[in-house]
């Protein structure tokens, strides 16, 4: 089940098309961007237009074109310059451009061709993506390499980034538990529910999924909802006893609702368990930090 997500057809801000050019987008929100151009005539002319910007010539005709774009998105001619929030050197930015795209100005509208190398294939693919790029929670994600955790506040991408993603995980026909894992990713903690518990539902329901459903449920920060992730921790580690994520967020719910023997028990359990360096070195920093 994947419903339609609203607002994720608008057109790319100005921002993401220069730093598309200048190849600085994460790959995820780059195939992103890059889907939409090919089906949005007016973001590949205003592509163009960037393009022409980081030029050292402008002749005649790509002038009156330049002018053209500028007077139908309101803009004055300002000596062709780049947005003061974007502004640097024509050549550094032509020079990392040329690896990522080339756009041609063809009469009224553009041709361009763009660089698919490393492109996510699947919903999954994007959600390794993000996962890669930072830990979201203290709490693990099913999947959840290791990074350091930094608490943040807000969403995970801003909103053009967010919408974006979104739009890409339906044209990749995400599955039920990929759009509940992608709300939980974004901290939109009332949407990840609705799509983890219908995962969570569904035959043959795995250890992931009650893992991240019991994620969304702890960090939600409803009191309620913590007996419920309590019973989705356990309904992970009952279908599979070695998992590892659940048995470290297990451990850090109990810690949390002031269960200090229950926290103490459950990190012994899971450092018996845990065989990766890192994980294993900050939840004994945790029980150690218990036990003074």
């Amino acid at each position: 089940m994947t419903r339609h997500l609203k607002n994720h057809g608008d057109c790319l801000a100005d921002e993401i098309l220069t730093d598309y050019l200048a190849g600085v987008l994460d790959p995820a929100i780059k195939v992103a961007a890059e889907s939409h151009l090919v089906a949005c005539d007016t973001c590949r002319t205003k592509l163009a237009f960037f393009m022409r910007l980081l030029k050292d010539h402008v002749d005649e005709h790509e002038h009156v074109t330049i002018r053209g774009i500028q007077e139908k998105n309101g803009q004055t001619r300002r000596d062709y310059r780049l947005p003061s929030w974007r502004r640097t050197s024509r050549r550094k930015f032509m020079m990392a451009s040329s690896g990522v795209a080339a756009a041609l100005l063809v009469a009224a509208g553009t041709w361009i061709t763009l660089d698919r190398t490393g492109e996510p294939r699947s919903a999954g693919d994007v959600i390794h993506l993000l996962l890669a790029k930072r830990r979201p929670f203290e709490a693990r994600i099913s999947g959840q390499t290791y990074l350091p955790y930094t608490f943040t506040r807000g969403t995970f991408d801003n909103g053009s980034n967010y919408a974006l993603l979104a739009g890409q995980m339906n044209r990749l026909s995400a599955t039920t538990y990929e759009m509940g894992q992608f709300y939980l990713l974004q901290k939109d903690f009332n949407d990840a529910i609705t799509y983890l518990e219908l995962a969570s539902r569904e035959p043959g329901a795995t250890a992931e999924t009650h893992n991240d459903l019991a994620v969304a449920y702890m960090e939600s920060g409803i009191e309620p909802n913590q007996t419920k992730a309590i019973a989705e921790f356990r309904r992970a580690l009952g279908s599979k006893p070695d998992f590892l994520p659940a048995a470290f967020n297990l451990a850090i719910l109990y810690e949390r609702l002031g269960k200090t023997d229950q926290a103490e028990a459950q990190w012994t359990q899971y450092l018996q368990l845990e065989s990766n360096a890192s994980w294993k070195a900050e939840a004994k920093t945790k029980l150690e930090g218990m036990t003074r």
